[in-house]
Parts: C-alpha cells; structure tokens; sequence
C-alpha cells in the first residue's frame, strides 16, 4: 500500500512545485516533458518490478513456459490473443528470457501511450495523472495487462479519433484485436462519438442504454449467444454470483460528464476533441452503467477503453467553468473526494518485488 500512496505524493508534490514555479513567474505553465517522464517514470518503475499482483503469476508462468516451438502451434482465432503470445515469444528468443525485462517492457510501453496522450491533451497534466492513480486505474498495469496493452495503443491512438481518420484508427483497433479482441467495440464507438455532445444522437444512445439496463436479463442472453463459440461461452456460469459494477463506482466515473453537461454553455465554442472528450465520458457512464446491473467482470471491462478520456475532460471543464478562486476550491474538495475512493477502493491492495518482498 505504501507504494501506491508514494505514486500519490510524488504526484502531488510535483503538482505543488509546477504552482509555485507558474505563480512565480506569472503564468500557467505546461509540464515539462522531463516532468511528465520523472513523474510517470516512477510509476512505470515500480509496476514493472514486480513478482506477484492478481494475475501477475500467470504472465510470468506463462513467459518462463514459452518457447520458439510455440509459434507453430498458437491458436490463431479472434478471441484468442495470438498476438499478445506472438510478442512474447519473439520478445524471449530474441531480447531477453528474464520475465522482469518483459513486464517491465510492457509497462514502459503501457505508461508511455498514457503519458504522451496526457501531456498532449490534458489542460492539468498533474491533476489528470493524480485521477489515473486515484480512480486506482494504474492497477490494469499489473492485472489484465494483455487488454490494457490494447487500451494504451489505442488511447495513443487519439490524434486519429481528433483528425477524424478513421481508416487507420480502425486498422490499429484491428491489429489490437490480435492482443484482446474486446477492442473491437471501439469500431462503432469511433463513429458514435465524432459531433457535438448532448445532441438528439446523443440522447437516442442514452436512451438505448437505459432500454438495455430495462432488458438486463435479455442483454446478459445476447452476449452469450453472440460468444458461444468462444472461450467466452461459460461467461454466466464462471461470473454467476458476480455483483455487477459497483454503484460508487459509476457515480464517481459520471462526474466528469456531469460537470461537462453543467458547463456546456462555456464549452460550447471549445476544441474540437473536447467533444469528443464528453461522448466518450457518456458512453464510460453507460457502459458502466450496464455494468451495474448486468455482469461487473465481462461488461464492467469495456469502458477501460474510454474512462481514461474523463480525467482529461474534468480539470478542462474546471479550468474553463470557475473562476480563480471557486476552482482552487473545486480541486481542493475534488482531492479530498477521490483520495477518499482510492482508500475505499485500494483495501487489501499488496505490492511484492523480489527487492521488497510483500508489502500491504
């Protein structure tokens, strides 16, 4: 625990030392790419040495296992990740057979689509990478890290969904299906999400979200008769006394939405990808919303493609809405708040590195 909460204070204090540097010299001030790679550096440091975390033992298992014999034998279907195992292989033969060199890789590259693409579009670089750790999202990068993979690349992929090139972002979504192919719901949210948020096509998608949390039970049918020659088949029966999504957590990921929608006014003449920024902070509500009510582990993964695009949204819509003093309060308030979740969220959390040995 004591390390995640030092991602925390490095974060924050970073934050407190750009602020001072800006008041000084009065004016805002970007974060400077040493900034970005110190602060984020540090992350991808520690989630990268580590030895055991949730599934974390089955990617080193698998790893120690794999053999360049492999390759003739890797099941090359839709569902079933060859790409991932492709990498890995080619990753042992030929760089290195020490598994910390192949997760530490993974988080370098993980880390870096998410560092570059925050830098790039969040207005509060600080404040939008202490939200990716307080909504404990930098845990994908130690569990689940074959479909973070495949979020990341897209994620970096934003200048495509900005400039409206859709062919080679669909072919990246494509490649990535190779690595999870969940990524394939990003085809349809690529031409969903392009114009103007709160419209009546907006409104006719909430609506068919809210007609899919009616028809729950119908839903959870579909997804198993669309999957049933999968390895996703026995998803009801593996996830049958699955809660769904928790409701905290859909009422604390709506927020940037929300406050996009109180503040449509003074967004209205904004950025282009801003737009886009507030339909994606939609779907991740409605998505988790299904979620909610459906099945947490198989639906409750999908909006890891789009939630990362909210904690770029929220400090934009602060810094546009409020005035100088109402914002330091809102980001005062909004700190405590999430600093709140992350503990109730972050319970039983464990780190282990072979250096550390277990620590809760």
């Amino acid at each position: 625990m004591i390390i995640y909460i030092s991602m925390l204070v490095v974060v924050l204090v970073a934050w407190c030392g750009q602020s001072i540097i800006s008041n000084s010299k009065g004016r805002r001030q970007k974060a400077s790419k040493l900034a970005v790679i110190l602060t984020f550096g540090y992350i991808i440091f520690w989630t990268g040495m580590r030895n055991s975390f949730v599934d974390t033992a089955a990617y080193i298992t698998k790893f120690s296992q794999a053999q360049w014999s492999d390759l003739y034998f890797l099941e090359v279907s839709f569902d079933s990740g060859w790409g991932f195992d492709f990498l890995m292989i080619i990753f042992k033969t030929f760089i290195s057979k020490n598994y910390h060199v192949w997760l530490m890789s993974l988080a370098i590259i993980s880390g870096g689509c998410i560092a570059v693409t925050f830098w790039k579009y969040s207005i509060n670089y600080y404040y939008t990478l202490f939200m990716f750790l307080a909504m404990t999202t930098f845990t994908w990068m130690m569990n689940g890290v074959r479909q973070f993979l495949a979020v990341t690349i897209i994620f970096a992929c934003t200048p495509l969904l900005e400039k409206k090139k859709w062919l080679p972002y669909c072919l990246v979504v494509l490649l990535c299906t190779t690595i999870h192919a969940s990524c394939i719901i990003m085809i349809p949210i690529y031409f969903v999400i392009q114009g103007k948020p709160w419209t009546k096509k907006t409104l006719i998608v909430i609506a068919g979200v809210c007609v899919v949390i009616v028809f729950a039970s119908e839903f959870t049918s579909i997804m198993d008769s669309m999957l049933e020659e999968t390895k996703w088949a026995t998803m009801s029966e593996d996830y049958i006394n699955d809660d769904g999504v928790n409701p905290l957590r859909v009422l604390v990921f709506s927020v940037p939405a929300v406050m996009a929608f109180i503040g449509k006014r003074k967004l209205k003449s904004e950025e282009q990808y801003i737009d886009i920024f507030t339909n994606m902070s939609i779907f991740t509500v409605a998505l988790y919303a299904i979620g909610m009510v459906t099945n947490g582990i198989m639906v409750g993964r999908l909006p890891m493609y789009i939630q990362m695009y909210g904690y770029i949204l929220l400090p934009y819509t602060i810094e546009k809405c409020f005035a100088m003093k109402s914002r330091r309060l809102v980001y005062g308030l909004s700190i405590i708040c999430y600093l709140f979740y992350f503990y109730l969220m972050s319970r039983g959390f464990y780190y282990s590195s072979d250096f550390t040995g277990r620590i809760y």
